[in-house]
């Protein structure tokens, strides 16, 4: 086979291996550090939000050389302005030293005598307008010094929320919340687009190595969340919509630009740990209490959408009885999976229950298999499973789903593409469709609706299925269409009903563009017991979704043919 392009990527890539490995064991992420870009006996200086000044008290304390500005009381910062919470910020003071601005006179703010600089809030009040004049000639002529001698600035952005003046200059805060006064008619807030920032990047890169051709920029996001917001919005929704415009355009000038690079500061705070709640262990599946938290937020004021849910909540409680039943199923396949893999057979059970209990029936044929059940239903459709390099994936259920599933891969590598892999993963639809469902919040789903939600949440079961093609001809298995046979359905089920043939459509669509040979037995095994007795009440266990001994007896007999045939 011809090798894709995530066939040979390196650990970093992945999230198993570059982001939970390194957090389970409490390492340091393979990110290039800071350090790399410096040396000790080159000048750095830093600024921007108030992140900022953990950087210039780390560069000081290993002794770099960085340039701290002489204007600063306590702040550990390179240019004596404060915090500098925009690029336009920056901007504006780099036109200012190059002569290229002029501050406006609403700029400045007098009180009592005394005169405060809305440029540089933080600042005590100067004696007189002479006075505070000479101090920004004083923060000019330290910040073109200290640009002009330094090898690297190190500048870290936090906002896009700001407060300018009728005249356009750009202030570190809203006037009248440290000092001064707030003018409606005079101060105007604006919230930075994409293109803006990313403009005023290149205008900042542009400005800078004109003074200095040889200075390195390094650009950061601040993990710092808003205090509050100027905007409509929740804070939390202009905190990410912020720190998400600021990542994408410092990314996007990164990428095209010879001088400056991004460390991930946003990143290494922001991401979860083990102790996230929200998350599963493997750190990328949002866990039930997660789920449940999003979907509180979302129907808490819709009270006919939380009856629904109440009923939704039953039918997943009835769900999670039926996996925990599913448990033996599994322990069964973990007892007889030694001994399944030591049998001298090409024909390979992968899936969830439906496979443990196929397994059984093609024992009973008198047919040799490895395999069976590796995961619940809820492993495979909750994504509680990382990818992997070298075994396409790691089940995160259990430490048997672990054994269960290396034993059957260590054999796959062995037969060297000869194997006939048969496997239901990607189906579960007894989950599968009421996610789906759940998640649009309409009972009847389109073929677009599926596909969104495969490209939204299932790109890994459907990389499984890829993968699994390197190792010989696999079959993807339809579930059993037993929910049009149930009595007194409830709302959960109904939509399993009436949405199936949607799903296994989708699904059927997938194999075919993989390769992968699709299989509906079920319909098969129905006609052919109908055609016998008439009866077939017999096939279908009580949980609605599984059938009985004897469905999985006659479908491995079904499906031993089919693979026969076409082998």
């Amino acid at each position: 086979m011809n090798p894709h392009p995530y066939s040979n990527l390196s650990d970093t890539q992945f999230w198993s291996t570059g982001v939970k490995s390194p957090v389970s064991d409490q390492a340091l992420l393979a990110i290039d550090p800071l350090i790399k870009s410096l040396s000790k006996c080159d000048a750095v200086v830093s600024g921007g939000s108030c992140f900022a000044q953990y950087i210039g008290k780390e560069l000081t304390s290993r002794d770099f050389n960085y340039l701290r500005s002489e204007l600063s009381d306590e702040r550990v910062e390179s240019f004596g302005l404060g915090n500098i919470y925009t690029i336009a910020q920056l901007r504006q003071w780099l036109e200012f030293s190059l002569d290229q601005r002029e501050w406006s006179d609403e700029c400045a703010y007098e009180e009592n005598g005394q005169w405060f600089d809305y440029l540089i809030p933080h600042r005590d009040p100067a004696t007189s307008i002479d006075k505070l004049y000479e101090h920004r000639q004083a923060v000019k002529d330290e910040l073109l010094n200290h640009i002009s001698t330094a090898k690297v600035l190190i500048f870290t952005i936090g906002l896009t929320e700001a407060w300018k003046n009728s005249f356009g200059d750009v202030y570190p805060i809203c006037p009248g919340t440290l000092i001064g006064e707030f003018d409606k008619s005079r101060h105007i807030f604006h919230n930075y687009t994409f293109e803006e920032i990313k403009a005023d990047l290149e205008v900042v890169e542009t400005l800078l190595t004109n003074i200095n051709p040889d200075i390195r920029l390094v650009f950061t996001v601040s993990p710092v969340p808003l205090t509050a917001t100027a905007t409509n919005e929740h804070v939390l929704l202009a905190t990410t919509y912020s720190k998400s415009v600021i990542r994408a355009a410092i990314g996007q000038h990164c990428l095209q630009s010879k001088h400056s690079s991004y460390f991930p500061s946003y990143e290494l705070i922001s991401h979860h740990t083990e102790e996230d709640w929200r998350f599963s262990k493997n750190l990328r599946s949002v866990s039930e209490s997660g789920v449940r938290y999003v979907m509180d937020h979302a129907f808490a004021s819709n009270e006919a959408q939380r009856n629904a849910e109440v009923n939704a909540d039953l039918s997943s409680a009835q769900l999670e009885n039926q996996e925990a039943v599913c448990e033996e199923e599994l322990l069964d396949s973990y007892s007889k999976s030694k001994t399944r893999a030591a049998l001298d057979t090409d024909v390979f059970l992968v899936g969830d229950s439906h496979m443990g209990k196929l397994a059984a029936g093609f024992e009973a044929a008198g047919v040799e298999i490895t395999g069976g059940m590796v995961m619940n239903g809820s492993g495979f459709s909750d994504g509680k499973f990382e990818m992997s390099k070298n075994s396409i994936f790691t089940p995160l259920e259990n430490r048997e789903s672990q054994e269960i599933w290396s034993r059957i891969h260590e054999k796959l590598v062995k037969k060297k593409g000869r194997c006939q892999i048969i496997t239901n993963i990607g189906f579960q639809t007894h989950r599968t469709i009421n996610q789906i469902s759940n998640q649009l919040g309409t009972p009847v789903l389109t073929q677009a609706d599926i596909a969104m939600y495969f490209e939204k949440n299932y790109t890994g079961q459907v990389h499984i299925l890829q993968q699994l093609t390197q190792y010989g001809k696999v079959w993807l298995v339809e579930d059993p269409n037993f929910y049009a046979f149930i009595a007194g359905k409830d709302t959960a089920m109904t939509i399993r009903d009436k949405n199936f043939h949607q799903y296994c459509t989708y699904l059927n669509k997938i194999a075919t563009n993989l390769g992968v040979e699709y299989l509906n037995p079920c319909d098969f095994v129905l006609s052919e017991q109908f055609k016998r007795t008439g009866v077939l009440n017999d096939l279908v266990d009580s949980d609605g979704f599984h059938g009985t001994r004897k469905y999985y007896d006659i479908c491995a007999t079904a499906i031993y043919s089919s693979i026969s045939h076409d082998a």
